[in-house]
């Protein structure tokens, strides 16, 4: 973010320190019940229930988590999303298969609203078996959710805070939320769980107090004047100050690490407690705050949540990470942002197309990048309703979105990397941007927020420099779609960079599939990712003299380096603008110092590319020529091992991952064959996995792309026995009919 002047000299004045608190958000029960009904059968999803133990049915509302337990108050039979309660006893749930539901199981109903994927349903329709109905969270009839869009609703991040003074105030705004209907006009309701006022219908409705300990949920209802309706909480903890009372944060704990990078689409920490630690769930929200002085100044820098830069960061505890040591009253953990907790969540395959007058769940009005993430996150998640989303930067129109049954979170970024060159990621304080790169922007549309010289740096940069060109010859494709009418109509682009003749040093890149504005909208994505592959100074490392909490791995945000040849061993001059790509933490709090370590790559603007005109496509009455596939030519025989090859066929390949064998002892990838027949050709890669819908590792240094006289490449890439092969196509360019890709391992 970018601070005042005023406080951006406060940010660098020495010295500094941090107090960071430690808070985990524990729900409250709301209802306990027990299951009245003696023949209840697995999978059961209306369950009779009676004999309430706390709380009442009214409290329960639609997301909340409901624990099956074999006594009052576990969890040990399962979990399951509240939908609704109808009948006045009846909780119905979201469809399960893991629950062995029984008469009598203790049911409890937490005021906590989960992260979770939600399945769709499909039936064969009973009036047409040559016809399938479409279900959402597998009982949602199609009506007109597709044509009436909802918005991103932004409401800030979860938050915990100390008293002092007999109260706690805490700042809520809406700015960020977002319609997917441009210039819809929008009404709030707020309600304020244990805070003052109890609740607001103002867009930004200011400071709330809390003057009493507790954990709180607040909550944010959106209605749009087109008949949308979208609903979001935030998890609220309020202590006593350190020195006096019970209701207390961790007091006995570490931050054992803290890193980020847009890569990997946000951040992981590792905790460890070093006390009694029973409320720590997997799935559990944890909010680290601070405390800061700067020069003898108490104020909190940074932090992209307005008013709330004390919350230095907010994460999920990850599924699995969870170790106690009951001997030492210690329990480790590892966190994870929004993005790398969604990466543990595997959600169904999804394909929408755009139309004017959507009449299923897989049409959508006039589809353009930002809606069909809306889509997918609203009806195939519940990660909107407790998260904020912003959707920046070019937004084109495009026909389909498809992803395969992988992670939530890589259904929306492999979109975002395939379709415009974006990413996906997440700030320290929990909020998800969606954007393109900044690499692939025109020039000016980001301004610098703060210039970087020796005085913020200790010791010396590290500079990662290119001597030899990257890319001689970079060339993307892509299609302008214009929604309308049945489908709409669509202009194909392609553009080259440097031009038609190539550098003379360098690989050669090309992609297509891209969503494009315009030939110019390609042209800038073209010269800009040629001259930034082959910019001399690909990293920048530095140690920084302070904790900078005004940078952040999201939103892209550039900042001004200046390096002078005497600041460097290596007497390099740099004077350019580039971009935060990873942050990690060290914090001592024996001394309350909290550094950073960063890690920028350059921004650079280059010379737009050319346009490439496009072969006519043969008129009617054309009959392409048969050519048969071209042979594979057979690869050498490694020198130890028998020959083990895996091979790939596809029909009518689409952009998508394709699951491959488990390997089941160690072998090495030495080649890889590949031939389309038709069309144009396929992009791809084949990736080792070490876990299914965990990204993995490239066997090919770069993305191949074969054509009708097939390609080929050799490498040695050790695999593991356990590991999966993956076929990740990236692209399809033309009409392929059949597409082949053979590894060949010894």
């Amino acid at each position: 973010m970018k601070l005042s002047d005023a406080n951006l000299e406060l940010a660098r004045k020495r010295p500094q320190s941090t107090e960071l608190s430690l808070s985990v958000f524990q729900p409250r029960i709301v209802l306990q019940c027990r299951v009245y009904d003696a023949s209840i059968a697995k999978g059961e999803t209306n369950i009779q229930t009676y004999g309430v133990f706390s709380g009442a049915y009214s409290a329960v509302e639609a997301g909340m988590s409901l624990w099956v337990g074999s006594a009052v108050g576990l969890k040990d039979i399962g979990k399951a999303r509240v939908k609704s309660i109808v009948s006045g006893t009846i909780i119905v749930v979201a469809e399960n298969s893991d629950i062995d539901w029984q008469d009598n199981q203790c049911l409890t109903v937490y005021r906590y609203f989960e992260v979770l994927p939600v399945y769709p349903r499909i039936i064969q329709d009973p009036v047409d078996p040559e016809k399938v109905i479409f279900y959402k969270d597998y009982d949602i009839e199609y009506d007109n959710q597709n044509s009436i869009l909802g918005t991103f609703v932004n409401m800030g991040a979860h938050r915990a805070a100390q008293l002092e003074g007999g109260s706690a105030s805490l700042w809520y705004t809406s700015s960020g939320t977002s319609t997917m209907i441009s210039g819809t006009p929008l009404s709030y309701d707020w309600a304020f769980e244990g805070g003052t006022p109890t609740g607001s219908t103002s867009a930004n409705p200011g400071w709330v107090s809390y003057d009493t300990p507790g954990h709180y949920v607040s909550r944010l209802i959106v209605t749009s004047a087109g008949g949308s309706v979208d609903t979001a909480y935030r998890y609220v903890s309020i202590y006593n100050p350190i020195a006096s009372g019970t209701n207390l944060p961790f007091q006995k704990w570490s931050l054992d690490s803290l890193s980020g990078s847009r890569d990997e689409g946000g951040y992981t920490a590792s905790i460890t407690i070093y006390e009694t630690a029973s409320v720590i769930e997997d799935g559990s929200v944890v909010v680290i705050f601070s405390k800061d002085y700067y020069g003898g100044t108490e104020i909190s820098l940074g932090g992209n949540q307005e008013n709330n830069s004390e919350i230095f960061f907010v994460g999920y505890v990850l599924d699995g990470s969870v170790q106690y040591d009951y001997e030492k009253s210690t329990v480790k953990f590892d966190l994870g942002s929004i993005t790398r907790y969604i990466q543990q969540m595997l959600g169904f395959a999804v394909s929408v197309e755009s139309k004017s007058a959507p009449a299923t769940w897989t049409e959508l009005l006039d589809m353009d990048m930002k809606r069909a993430i809306y889509h997918y996150l609203r009806w195939h998640s519940t990660v909107l309703t407790t998260t904020d989303v912003q959707y920046s930067g070019a937004n084109p129109y495009v026909q389909f979105f498809d992803s395969d049954r992988s992670s939530i979170y890589n259904a929306i970024d492999n979109f975002m990397r395939s379709a415009i060159v974006g990413k996906t990621v997440a700030d320290r304080q929990g909020r998800i941007y969606i954007e393109p790169d900044i690499t692939t922007v025109a020039t000016g549309s980001a301004q610098s927020i703060m210039q970087i010289t020796s005085t913020d740096w200790r010791n010396s940069p590290d500079i990662d420099e290119l001597l030899v060109s990257e890319i001689s010859y970079l060339e993307r494709g892509g299609i302008k779609h214009i929604p309308g009418g049945t489908t709409g109509t669509f202009s194909a682009y392609m553009a080259c960079a440097p031009g038609k003749t190539p550098g003379y040093r360098g690989e050669i890149d090309q992609i297509q599939g891209l969503a494009l504005n315009s030939q110019a909208h390609l042209n800038q994505i073209v010269g800009n990712l040629y001259a930034f592959r082959n910019y001399p100074y690909k990293t920048i490392d530095e140690d920084l003299a302070g904790s900078y909490r005004n940078l952040d791995i999201a939103p892209q945000e550039p900042v001004n380096i200046v390096i002078l040849p005497g600041d460097t061993e290596r007497g390099l001059g740099i004077n350019g603008d580039f971009n935060p790509n990873a942050l990690t933490y060290e914090y001592d709090a024996q001394n309350k110092m909290l550094l950073a370590h960063a890690t920028f790559i350059p921004i650079v603007n280059g010379t737009p590319g050319e346009a490439m005109s496009i072969p006519d496509i043969p008129g009617e009455g054309y009959t392409p020529p048969i050519v048969p596939p071209p042979i594979p030519p057979i690869p050498p025989a490694p020198p130890t091992a028998a020959i083990v090859t895996y091979t790939w066929t596809i029909g009518t390949p689409e952009v998508v991952g394709i699951p491959g064998p488990r390997i089941p002892a160690t072998r090495t990838a030495v080649r890889v064959d590949a031939y389309t027949v038709g069309g144009a050709s396929v992009t791809f890669n084949i990736e080792v996995r070490g876990t299914i819908g965990a990204s993995g590792t490239n066997v090919t240094p770069s993305d191949m792309t074969a054509t009708s006289t097939g390609i080929t490449a050799t490498m040695s890439v050790m695999l593991e026995p356990g590991q999966w092969l993956w076929l990740d196509i990236s692209a399809v360019s033309g009409e392929v009919s059949e597409f082949v890709a053979t590894l060949t391992t010894g």
